[in-house]
């Protein structure tokens, strides 16, 4: 099964052990990693909308925590800019089979 880990919700959510498991599972196939996030999930004194549980638990949840979760991940982690990890050549080679093969 793939379950998700490097996305804002996710890393909110989900136990930081099992982002770094889910990291270390990527470092150990040698493939890349996107990391993202909504520049709000860092901000815990955002306002409150009124909404349905679910919502309001998928986008609350752990904002508290989370300035403090990316900080871990970048002392464990290098990371690149997008940019500069699309200019190196074997990445570039293998969009380019990716694409002439869609």
């Amino acid at each position: 099964m793939t379950f998700p880990a490097a996305g804002g919700g996710y890393l909110r959510l989900f136990p930081l052990a099992y982002t770094f498991t889910a990291f270390r599972q990527f470092e150990k196939a040698g493939q890349s990693l996107v990391l993202y996030l909504h520049p709000w999930e860092i901000d815990p004194r955002q306002p409150r909308i009124a909404g349905p549980l679910k919502s309001r638990f998928r986008h609350y949840t752990n904002l508290d925590r989370m300035e403090q979760r990316l900080e871990a991940i970048l002392q464990n982690y290098r990371f690149v800019p997008f940019r500069e990890h699309i200019s190196t050549s074997s990445f570039r080679n293998e969009f380019q089979l990716l694409v002439a093969n869609s």
